[in-house]
Protein backbone atom coordinates (compact mmCIF):
# COMPACT_ATOMS: atom_id res chain seq x y z
CA UNK A 1 0.00 0.00 0.00
CA UNK A 2 1.48 3.21 -1.42
CA UNK A 3 1.24 5.83 1.48
CA UNK A 4 -0.24 9.18 0.10
CA UNK A 5 2.56 11.85 0.82
CA UNK A 6 0.10 15.00 1.50
CA UNK A 7 -1.87 12.84 3.89
CA UNK A 8 1.95 12.05 5.92
CA UNK A 9 2.37 15.56 6.24
CA UNK A 10 -0.50 16.77 7.74
CA UNK A 11 -0.48 14.04 10.31
CA UNK A 12 2.91 15.05 11.44
CA UNK A 13 1.70 18.83 11.32
CA UNK A 14 -0.87 17.68 14.01
CA UNK A 15 1.48 15.72 16.43
CA UNK A 16 3.88 18.81 16.88
CA UNK A 17 1.91 20.96 19.51
CA UNK A 18 2.60 23.89 21.06
CA UNK A 19 3.25 21.89 24.48
CA UNK A 20 5.71 19.41 22.55
CA UNK A 21 7.66 22.16 21.30
CA UNK A 22 7.50 23.75 25.03
CA UNK A 23 9.05 20.16 26.66
CA UNK A 24 11.59 20.28 23.19
CA UNK A 25 13.05 23.85 23.83
CA UNK A 26 13.73 22.97 28.03
CA UNK A 27 15.05 19.37 26.86
CA UNK A 28 17.43 21.53 25.19
CA UNK A 29 17.83 24.19 27.14
CA UNK A 30 16.32 26.84 24.38
CA UNK A 31 15.58 29.88 25.63
CA UNK A 32 13.60 33.07 24.15
CA UNK A 33 15.81 36.13 24.11
CA UNK A 34 15.67 40.09 23.07
CA UNK A 35 18.31 40.76 20.46
CA UNK A 36 20.31 43.57 21.84
CA UNK A 37 23.94 45.08 21.77
CA UNK A 38 25.99 45.76 19.13
CA UNK A 39 28.50 42.75 19.58
CA UNK A 40 27.29 40.93 16.67
CA UNK A 41 28.36 43.43 14.18
CA UNK A 42 31.92 43.22 15.26
CA UNK A 43 33.93 40.87 13.35
CA UNK A 44 35.55 38.46 15.00
CA UNK A 45 38.78 38.51 13.65
CA UNK A 46 39.40 41.71 14.31
CA UNK A 47 38.94 41.85 17.60
CA UNK A 48 40.83 38.74 17.84
CA UNK A 49 44.21 39.65 16.27
CA UNK A 50 44.23 43.21 18.15
CA UNK A 51 44.21 41.01 22.05
CA UNK A 52 47.02 39.04 20.42
CA UNK A 53 48.76 40.98 18.54
CA UNK A 54 48.53 44.55 19.84
CA UNK A 55 47.73 44.53 23.46
CA UNK A 56 50.74 42.42 24.70
CA UNK A 57 52.98 45.33 23.00
CA UNK A 58 50.85 48.00 24.87
CA UNK A 59 50.57 46.46 28.54
CA UNK A 60 54.22 45.35 28.89
CA UNK A 61 56.24 46.56 31.90
CA UNK A 62 52.69 47.22 33.97
CA UNK A 63 51.36 44.39 35.74
CA UNK A 64 47.62 43.16 36.01
CA UNK A 65 47.40 45.62 38.99
CA UNK A 66 48.38 49.03 37.03
CA UNK A 67 46.03 48.32 34.06
CA UNK A 68 42.95 50.42 34.38
CA UNK A 69 39.45 50.88 32.51
CA UNK A 70 36.79 53.85 32.84
CA UNK A 71 33.75 53.82 31.31
CA UNK A 72 30.88 56.05 31.21
CA UNK A 73 27.35 54.88 31.53
CA UNK A 74 23.52 56.71 32.22
CA UNK A 75 21.77 55.83 35.43
CA UNK A 76 17.90 56.83 35.38
CA UNK A 77 17.81 57.35 39.31
CA UNK A 78 13.86 57.69 39.48
CA UNK A 79 12.80 54.92 37.36
CA UNK A 80 10.82 52.12 39.15
CA UNK A 81 10.19 48.40 37.48
CA UNK A 82 8.12 48.24 35.00
CA UNK A 83 6.52 44.32 35.98
CA UNK A 84 5.50 43.18 39.10
CA UNK A 85 2.87 40.94 40.86
CA UNK A 86 -0.96 41.40 40.67
CA UNK A 87 -3.99 39.44 40.87
CA UNK A 88 -5.54 37.81 37.62
CA UNK A 89 -8.67 40.12 36.44
CA UNK A 90 -7.01 42.83 38.53
CA UNK A 91 -5.83 46.15 36.30
CA UNK A 92 -2.28 46.50 36.39
CA UNK A 93 -0.70 50.10 35.45
CA UNK A 94 1.74 52.48 36.12
CA UNK A 95 2.16 56.22 35.87
CA UNK A 96 4.67 57.87 33.47
CA UNK A 97 8.01 56.97 32.38
CA UNK A 98 10.83 59.25 34.28
CA UNK A 99 13.40 60.15 32.22
CA UNK A 100 15.64 62.15 34.94
CA UNK A 101 19.25 60.52 34.31
CA UNK A 102 22.38 61.42 35.80
CA UNK A 103 26.15 59.81 34.51
CA UNK A 104 28.35 58.06 36.69
CA UNK A 105 31.91 56.98 35.08
CA UNK A 106 33.49 53.69 36.73
CA UNK A 107 36.78 52.83 36.63
CA UNK A 108 38.77 49.56 38.42
CA UNK A 109 41.64 47.75 37.90
CA UNK A 110 42.66 44.31 35.48
CA UNK A 111 43.34 42.29 38.68
CA UNK A 112 40.13 43.93 40.54
CA UNK A 113 42.33 44.78 43.89
CA UNK A 114 41.23 48.90 43.25
CA UNK A 115 38.02 50.34 42.41
CA UNK A 116 37.68 54.26 41.82
CA UNK A 117 35.40 56.45 43.77
CA UNK A 118 32.02 56.71 41.43
CA UNK A 119 32.31 60.22 39.20
CA UNK A 120 28.56 61.22 39.21
CA UNK A 121 27.53 64.28 37.25
CA UNK A 122 24.06 65.34 37.65
CA UNK A 123 22.02 68.98 36.72
CA UNK A 124 22.14 70.59 40.45
CA UNK A 125 25.58 72.43 41.39
CA UNK A 126 24.10 72.23 44.61
CA UNK A 127 21.52 69.54 45.33
CA UNK A 128 19.58 70.26 48.84
CA UNK A 129 20.07 66.23 49.33
CA UNK A 130 23.82 67.29 50.23
CA UNK A 131 22.88 69.70 52.50
CA UNK A 132 24.65 68.87 56.04
CA UNK A 133 26.04 66.05 54.29
CA UNK A 134 30.40 66.50 54.84
CA UNK A 135 31.46 63.48 53.30
CA UNK A 136 30.25 61.87 50.34
CA UNK A 137 30.81 58.19 49.15
CA UNK A 138 31.22 59.44 45.25
CA UNK A 139 32.91 62.41 43.75
CA UNK A 140 29.83 64.61 42.07
CA UNK A 141 29.86 67.54 39.34
CA UNK A 142 27.28 69.32 37.54
CA UNK A 143 26.71 70.73 33.87
CA UNK A 144 23.93 71.83 32.21
CA UNK A 145 22.59 68.41 30.70
CA UNK A 146 23.91 66.09 33.18
CA UNK A 147 26.80 64.83 30.57
CA UNK A 148 30.50 64.07 30.20
CA UNK A 149 32.72 66.50 29.30
CA UNK A 150 36.18 66.98 27.37
CA UNK A 151 36.80 69.74 30.53
CA UNK A 152 35.23 66.93 33.29
CA UNK A 153 37.11 64.28 32.06
CA UNK A 154 40.33 66.36 32.31
CA UNK A 155 39.69 67.30 35.66
CA UNK A 156 39.07 63.53 36.64
CA UNK A 157 42.30 62.29 35.36
CA UNK A 158 44.17 65.51 36.46
CA UNK A 159 43.18 64.80 40.38
CA UNK A 160 43.96 61.40 39.87
CA UNK A 161 47.12 61.81 38.52
CA UNK A 162 47.93 63.92 41.34
CA UNK A 163 47.39 61.28 43.79
CA UNK A 164 49.30 59.06 41.77
CA UNK A 165 52.18 61.15 41.76
CA UNK A 166 52.32 61.03 45.55
CA UNK A 167 52.92 57.63 45.37
CA UNK A 168 55.11 57.57 42.50
CA UNK A 169 52.94 54.99 40.69
CA UNK A 170 52.13 54.66 36.82
CA UNK A 171 49.37 53.13 35.43
CA UNK A 172 47.86 52.23 32.17
CA UNK A 173 44.26 53.74 31.30
CA UNK A 174 41.76 52.07 28.47
CA UNK A 175 39.19 54.28 27.01
CA UNK A 176 37.01 54.05 24.41
CA UNK A 177 37.37 57.11 22.15
CA UNK A 178 33.78 59.14 22.26
CA UNK A 179 34.04 62.74 21.82
CA UNK A 180 34.75 63.64 25.80
CA UNK A 181 38.02 62.07 25.83
CA UNK A 182 39.30 63.72 22.86
CA UNK A 183 41.90 66.50 23.86
CA UNK A 184 43.35 65.11 26.67
CA UNK A 185 46.28 66.39 28.80
CA UNK A 186 49.86 64.91 28.56
CA UNK A 187 49.76 63.21 32.54
CA UNK A 188 52.89 62.43 33.86
CA UNK A 189 52.02 59.40 35.72
CA UNK A 190 48.80 58.21 33.48
CA UNK A 191 49.39 56.36 30.46
CA UNK A 192 46.27 56.85 28.22
CA UNK A 193 45.45 54.25 25.45
CA UNK A 194 42.33 54.25 23.40
CA UNK A 195 40.39 51.23 22.25
CA UNK A 196 40.02 50.16 18.43
CA UNK A 197 37.11 51.90 16.97
CA UNK A 198 33.81 50.06 16.46
CA UNK A 199 34.72 47.19 18.58
CA UNK A 200 34.26 48.36 22.17
CA UNK A 201 31.29 47.13 22.59
CA UNK A 202 33.72 43.50 22.84
CA UNK A 203 36.74 44.59 23.80
CA UNK A 204 35.94 47.27 26.47
CA UNK A 205 36.10 45.25 30.38
CA UNK A 206 33.35 47.67 31.66
CA UNK A 207 30.66 46.19 29.50
CA UNK A 208 31.24 42.62 30.06
CA UNK A 209 29.06 42.50 33.65
CA UNK A 210 30.43 45.43 35.71
CA UNK A 211 28.27 48.28 35.08
CA UNK A 212 25.28 45.78 34.72
CA UNK A 213 26.10 44.65 38.35
CA UNK A 214 26.48 47.92 39.45
CA UNK A 215 22.37 49.45 37.95
CA UNK A 216 21.08 45.83 39.56
CA UNK A 217 22.45 46.50 43.19
CA UNK A 218 20.72 50.14 42.53
CA UNK A 219 17.47 48.68 41.34
CA UNK A 220 17.57 46.73 44.30
CA UNK A 221 18.02 49.08 47.02
CA UNK A 222 15.23 51.26 44.99
CA UNK A 223 12.93 48.44 45.01
CA UNK A 224 13.75 47.78 48.94
CA UNK A 225 13.18 51.52 49.92
CA UNK A 226 9.58 51.32 48.29
CA UNK A 227 8.88 48.29 50.16
CA UNK A 228 9.92 49.85 53.68
CA UNK A 229 8.12 53.33 52.84
CA UNK A 230 5.06 51.46 52.21
CA UNK A 231 5.41 49.30 55.35
CA UNK A 232 5.77 52.70 57.26
CA UNK A 233 2.74 54.09 55.19
CA UNK A 234 5.00 57.39 53.94
CA UNK A 235 5.66 58.48 50.66
CA UNK A 236 8.32 57.83 48.20
CA UNK A 237 11.13 60.88 47.02
CA UNK A 238 13.68 60.57 45.41
CA UNK A 239 15.07 63.90 43.72
CA UNK A 240 17.94 65.78 43.03
CA UNK A 241 16.73 69.06 44.10
CA UNK A 242 18.33 72.60 42.65
CA UNK A 243 19.59 75.44 44.78
CA UNK A 244 21.02 78.87 44.20
CA UNK A 245 24.69 79.75 43.06
CA UNK A 246 25.40 81.34 46.21
CA UNK A 247 24.23 77.84 48.20
CA UNK A 248 21.11 79.33 49.38
CA UNK A 249 18.15 77.60 48.75
CA UNK A 250 15.64 78.97 46.57
CA UNK A 251 12.86 81.14 47.03
CA UNK A 252 10.17 78.42 47.59
CA UNK A 253 12.20 77.18 50.58
CA UNK A 254 12.85 79.72 52.05
CA UNK A 255 8.91 80.82 52.19
CA UNK A 256 8.37 77.16 53.41
CA UNK A 257 6.09 76.15 51.07
CA UNK A 258 4.78 72.54 50.83
CA UNK A 259 4.65 70.61 48.10
CA UNK A 260 1.46 70.70 45.87
CA UNK A 261 -0.34 67.93 48.32
CA UNK A 262 -0.14 69.50 50.93
CA UNK A 263 -1.92 72.66 49.69
CA UNK A 264 -4.74 70.73 47.90
CA UNK A 265 -5.55 69.56 51.48
CA UNK A 266 -6.60 73.31 52.27
CA UNK A 267 -9.84 72.53 50.49
CA UNK A 268 -11.30 69.58 52.79
CA UNK A 269 -11.12 72.63 55.15
CA UNK A 270 -13.26 75.47 53.58
CA UNK A 271 -16.50 73.14 53.79
CA UNK A 272 -16.66 75.86 56.73
CA UNK A 273 -15.55 79.02 54.66
CA UNK A 274 -18.72 78.15 52.58
CA UNK A 275 -21.28 77.43 54.75
CA UNK A 276 -20.77 81.33 56.51
CA UNK A 277 -22.89 84.14 55.60
CA UNK A 278 -20.46 86.69 53.55
CA UNK A 279 -19.91 89.24 56.22
CA UNK A 280 -17.70 86.26 57.79
CA UNK A 281 -16.05 85.36 54.63
CA UNK A 282 -15.27 88.58 54.23
CA UNK A 283 -13.25 88.46 57.51
CA UNK A 284 -11.62 85.44 56.51
CA UNK A 285 -10.83 86.48 53.28
CA UNK A 286 -9.25 90.06 54.98
CA UNK A 287 -7.48 88.00 57.45
CA UNK A 288 -5.22 85.58 54.22
CA UNK A 289 -4.23 89.23 52.53
CA UNK A 290 -1.80 91.23 53.28
CA UNK A 291 -1.28 94.43 51.86
CA UNK A 292 1.77 95.72 50.68
CA UNK A 293 4.47 99.07 49.21
CA UNK A 294 4.27 98.76 45.75
CA UNK A 295 6.86 96.57 44.19
CA UNK A 296 6.54 97.44 40.43
CA UNK A 297 4.55 100.53 38.61
CA UNK A 298 5.22 100.71 35.18
CA UNK A 299 2.40 102.44 32.85
CA UNK A 300 1.95 101.07 29.34
CA UNK A 301 0.42 104.49 28.66
CA UNK A 302 1.09 108.03 29.63
CA UNK A 303 1.31 108.70 33.14
CA UNK A 304 -1.39 111.06 32.61
CA UNK A 305 -3.88 108.77 31.16
CA UNK A 306 -2.88 105.48 33.21
CA UNK A 307 -3.95 104.57 36.51
CA UNK A 308 -1.02 103.34 39.07
CA UNK A 309 -1.42 100.84 41.63
CA UNK A 310 -1.38 102.39 45.22
CA UNK A 311 -0.33 99.09 47.02
CA UNK A 312 0.71 95.59 45.98
CA UNK A 313 -1.00 92.08 48.10
CA UNK A 314 0.15 88.79 48.99
CA UNK A 315 -2.17 85.93 49.67
CA UNK A 316 -2.10 83.03 52.07
CA UNK A 317 -4.50 79.60 52.53
CA UNK A 318 -4.99 78.27 56.21
CA UNK A 319 -3.46 74.48 56.47
CA UNK A 320 -3.86 72.93 59.63
CA UNK A 321 -0.94 69.69 60.11
CA UNK A 322 -1.13 67.17 63.41
CA UNK A 323 -3.36 70.16 65.23
CA UNK A 324 -0.83 73.21 64.33
CA UNK A 325 -2.33 75.97 62.04
CA UNK A 326 -0.40 78.04 59.37
CA UNK A 327 -0.83 80.32 56.67
CA UNK A 328 0.88 78.78 53.27
CA UNK A 329 1.74 81.78 50.87
CA UNK A 330 0.47 81.33 47.63
CA UNK A 331 -0.49 83.17 44.27
CA UNK A 332 -3.36 85.04 43.37
CA UNK A 333 -4.79 82.30 41.00
CA UNK A 334 -4.75 79.61 43.68
CA UNK A 335 -6.29 81.92 46.32
CA UNK A 336 -9.30 82.15 44.29
CA UNK A 337 -9.16 78.53 43.24
CA UNK A 338 -9.35 77.12 46.51
CA UNK A 339 -11.40 79.65 48.13
CA UNK A 340 -13.97 79.71 45.12
CA UNK A 341 -14.04 83.45 44.64
CA UNK A 342 -14.16 85.35 41.66
CA UNK A 343 -11.81 88.14 41.19
CA UNK A 344 -14.39 90.75 41.40
CA UNK A 345 -14.45 89.44 44.62
CA UNK A 346 -10.61 89.87 45.89
CA UNK A 347 -10.89 93.07 44.48
CA UNK A 348 -13.73 94.41 46.66
CA UNK A 349 -11.62 92.42 49.56
CA UNK A 350 -8.44 94.18 48.84
CA UNK A 351 -10.32 97.84 48.34
CA UNK A 352 -12.04 98.26 51.43
CA UNK A 353 -8.58 96.89 52.97
CA UNK A 354 -6.68 99.34 51.51
CA UNK A 355 -9.09 102.20 52.07
CA UNK A 356 -10.38 101.29 55.57
CA UNK A 357 -7.82 98.72 56.57
CA UNK A 358 -11.02 96.49 57.71
CA UNK A 359 -12.74 93.74 56.02
CA UNK A 360 -16.08 94.75 54.10
CA UNK A 361 -19.44 94.53 55.27
CA UNK A 362 -22.34 93.57 53.29
CA UNK A 363 -24.91 95.90 53.37
CA UNK A 364 -27.24 94.27 50.90
CA UNK A 365 -31.13 94.80 52.39
CA UNK A 366 -29.73 97.15 55.06
CA UNK A 367 -29.89 100.50 53.81
CA UNK A 368 -32.41 102.84 55.12
CA UNK A 369 -33.48 103.73 51.36
CA UNK A 370 -34.47 100.35 51.24
CA UNK A 371 -38.44 100.28 51.03
CA UNK A 372 -38.52 96.93 52.29
CA UNK A 373 -36.02 96.49 54.65
CA UNK A 374 -34.98 92.39 55.55
CA UNK A 375 -35.87 91.60 59.07
CA UNK A 376 -33.09 91.24 61.88
CA UNK A 377 -30.84 93.58 60.67
CA UNK A 378 -30.47 97.28 62.53
CA UNK A 379 -28.87 100.33 60.30
CA UNK A 380 -26.79 102.32 61.97
CA UNK A 381 -29.50 105.00 62.35
CA UNK A 382 -31.70 102.47 64.50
Amino acid sequence: MVQNPTQSSRESEEIISRSWVQRFCVRHAIVFKKLSGEAAGVPSATSDDWLSKVWPTIREGYSDSDVFNADETGLFYKLTPDRTLHFKGEKCSNGKISKERITVLVAANMSGSEKRKLFVIGKSKNPRCFKNVKNLPVDYYNNQKAWMTTDLFNKFLLDWDKELKKKRRKILLLIDNCPSHINLRDFEFIKVVFLPPNITSVLQPMDQGIIQKIKTNFRKQLVLRFLQDVEENRETKISIDIETDNGEEDEEEQLDIPPLTDALRAAQLLKKFVMCNTDKQNSYLSGLITVLPVMRSRPQKNEAESRLNNASFSYRVRLIEDGITRNVPVCLKVFLSLHGITGRRARYVRESLLLTRKAPVDMRGKHNTRPHRLRGHKTESD
